[in-house]
Order: structure tokens, then sequence, then C-alpha cells
């Protein structure tokens, strides 16, 4: 499990070079996807009032809400996005976790394969020069 969480997080810190850093606080256990921009996790490290069971909230995302709070969804519709993000989001973590468990079988060291395969891309897709 502390393979799939390693795995899980190398990729968005390299999505945010530039970003600015917050610190670290290792996710415990992912408790529950709630829609397609927050989850719940545990963070052992931190006093249970602040660290047991809180939402996290990806930042500068906005997707379809599943739950009618202050501000909440604002129709059906939304609503059945926002349960559709949240299964789409569900397939992709079993997805995901198929690929760490396979990776660990075949002996694959996933962070290296990933960073080399930016580097790749990287070279066969360059970023395009911006014109002033």
């Amino acid at each position: 499990m502390k393979r799939f969480f390693a795995s899980l997080f190398l990729v968005f810190p390299m999505l945010s070079i530039a970003a600015p850093t917050y610190g670290n606080l290792p996710v415990t256990q992912l408790n529950k996807v709630i829609d397609g921009d927050t989850i719940k996790v545990t963070i052992d490290s931190v006093h249970p009032l602040l660290g047991d069971r809180i939402n996290i909230r990806v930042k500068d995302i906005d997707t379809p809400e599943t739950r009618k709070w202050k501000y909440g969804y604002k129709c059906q519709q939304e609503l059945e996005l926002g349960l559709e993000a949240k299964r789409v989001a569900e397939e992709l973590a079993d997805i995901l976790i198929y690929l760490i468990r396979l990776a660990d079988k075949l002996d694959v060291d996933l962070d290296q394969a990933v960073a080399d395969k930016i580097v790749k891309n990287g070279v066969k897709y360059p970023t395009p020069k911006k014109h002033p």
C-alpha cells in the first residue's frame, strides 16, 4: 500500500514543478473519493482533530458537486455529472492499483519508468515556443 501512495504522489509534483510548496504531509489512508476534486483522507502525523478523515480539495480544479452544501450543486444535471466524475475517479483508482501491483510483480521501478517517459516525451513532443 505504501508503494501505491508513493507512486500516486510521484506524478503530481512533476505536473507542478514551478508551483510553490506548502510542506510535506504523507497521507496515511485514502478514506473516500467524494467527487472529482475532493477526497477524504487520514494523516497520522497530524493530531486527530486535524488529520483524521479530512477533506482535501484539488486547487484550481472545479468539477461538478455531488452534495448540496452552501456552494453545492445547482441542478440535477450538475449532480449527475458529479456522480459520473466520482465513478470515473474510482475506476482510475482501480486501474492505478492494478498497474502498481503489476509493476511490483514484474519488478518494474515505476518512479524511474515515469521519469524516463517524461524525458522521452519531452524530446519527441517539445513545447512550442511562444512568439511575442
